[in-house]
């Protein structure tokens, strides 16, 4: 095998000859980035919620069912504060930003937190099949729109007693009057508005288009997220012999430093 800087430098000349980028982001890189869902940022930031009802990681709890709104947007407003609207961008997103802004890039990602963007990545060159924390849908999805998490979100977070929110500030759909929730896909009404099917549809654009070119493939973090990985589900992906697959699921911080030097 390889050793490390050989495999760094064979990655240097195929993303310096490389035409067109498709760049995967999956979790590994929001742990690379210090965006984790679980240990010490978890235990430090949701003590009374851990306490009041038995949690284990950030993750989980997104996916559990509180006894009443109050307690799920305690957690919600907290969660989305911390990961979105505090977290600025992190230095592997920058460094990743540098190392392939000069080229055709497109980027895939199931990462929900606006790194990338706020990176400096354009926002019509990130497709987030995952949603993004800085929206919100009707629970139910009764209509066809999405809204801005940011205002609703801090004056929540900024309310907060103990781990629940007051009454009033319970987000409730415009339209319906009922429950709304994030607009990530974690569960069956995930809405996918207009903006999401023209990120798609660029996304097979930027396929074809590349079609001819020299292309790279590279993957971050992305192992266990089939959606990400070359969008498998997609017959005209990039499983085609003029590209080559750069991929690599820890040291993701480190070797993007090192490509990007």
């Amino acid at each position: 095998m390889d050793s490390y800087q050989t495999r760094i430098q064979k990655a240097k000349k195929a993303i310096a000859e490389a035409e067109y980028i498709l760049l995967g982001g999956g979790a590994g890189i929001s742990a690379a980035a210090s965006i984790l869902y679980s240990g010490k940022r978890f235990t430090e930031n949701f003590a009374p919620s851990i306490r009041n009802f038995e949690l284990h990681d950030m993750y989980m709890t997104g996916l559990s069912t509180f006894p009443a709104q109050e307690d799920k947007w305690g957690f919600w407003a907290k969660l989305i504060r911390h990961t979105r609207y505090e977290a600025g961008p992190a230095r592997v997103y920058k460094d990743l930003y540098s190392l392939i802004s000069e080229k055709h890039y497109f980027v895939l990602t199931t990462t929900v937190d606006s790194q990338f963007e706020m990176a400096g990545f354009s926002s019509d060159k990130v497709f987030e099949v995952q949603g993004n924390y800085g929206k919100l849908q009707c629970a139910i999805g009764c209509h066809d729109r999405i809204y801005s998490s940011e205002i609703p979100v801090m004056e929540m977070a900024e309310s907060i007693v103990d781990y629940k929110i007051p009454l009033e500030l319970v987000p409730k759909c415009p339209v319906c009057g009922g429950k709304m929730i994030p607009n990530i896909r974690n569960n069956k009404n995930f809405f996918q508005d207009e903006k999401f099917f023209e990120l798609e549809a660029l996304y097979k654009g930027f396929v074809l288009e590349s079609m001819t070119k020299k292309r790279l493939y590279i993957g971050l973090g992305v192992d266990s997220e089939p959606l990400v990985i070359l969008k498998q589900d997609d017959p005209i992906g990039f499983e085609q012999n003029n590209r080559n697959i750069i991929s690599f699921h820890e040291g993701i911080h480190e070797t993007v430093s090192a490509l990007s030097k």
